[in-house]
């Protein structure tokens, strides 16, 4: 963290920088039910303070569950993951999002909705899943955005489903959830 080896009970400052390397992955816990990992080969910037939350992802992949955001200490928490190519706000929900390269961005709402739109503030729209919805935003050539369905990439029920079990929850698979 911050060009530290990080140690388990680390506490993550806002700003830090969590940085994980081959083979390797990263826990975060914040609240009572929220927790997301880093996963091997990713670089983040984290800043997680009262009122709201904010990821930037700079390169690899993190797996979320966020179910009790009150933890951030207001009414209607602000919770944001950003990319290079898109950006992503959060109300509660289990999602995975990976920067694939500098110009295209895999998102997947596995059970609840994110709102969702390219780096260019375009494209916005809702995405919602009950088992696994997905989306690739990608920089195009002449500077414009495309967004496709790529299907599940990356991750899987039993990736998710670990996550849960490290807060002691049950994702609702089938049905509206988080």
């Amino acid at each position: 963290m911050n060009g530290e080896p990080a140690a388990i009970g680390d506490t993550v400052v806002p700003g830090a920088t969590v940085a994980t390397e081959e083979g390797a992955y990263c826990e975060i816990l914040f609240g009572v039910k929220n927790i997301f990992r880093v996963l091997e080969n990713t670089v983040a910037i984290i800043r997680l303070e009262k009122g709201r939350g904010n990821i930037q992802v700079d390169k690899g992949a993190i797996a979320f569950l966020l179910t009790r955001l009150s933890a951030l200490e207001v009414e209607k928490p602000e919770f944001l993951v950003e990319t290079p190519s898109a950006a992503f706000g959060v109300r509660g929900t289990a999602f995975f999002v990976a920067v694939e390269n500098t110009v295209s961005t895999y998102v997947c709402a596995c059970n609840g909705e994110l709102q969702v739109e390219d780096a260019a503030g375009a494209n916005s729209q809702k995405l919602a899943g009950v088992r696994h919805k997905a989306l690739r935003i990608a920089r195009t050539a002449s500077g414009g955005y495309q967004v496709s369905s790529p299907g599940l990439l990356y991750h899987d029920d039993d990736d998710m489903d670990s996550l849960a079990d490290r807060i002691d929850e049950t994702i609702p698979w089938g049905r509206p959830g988080y």
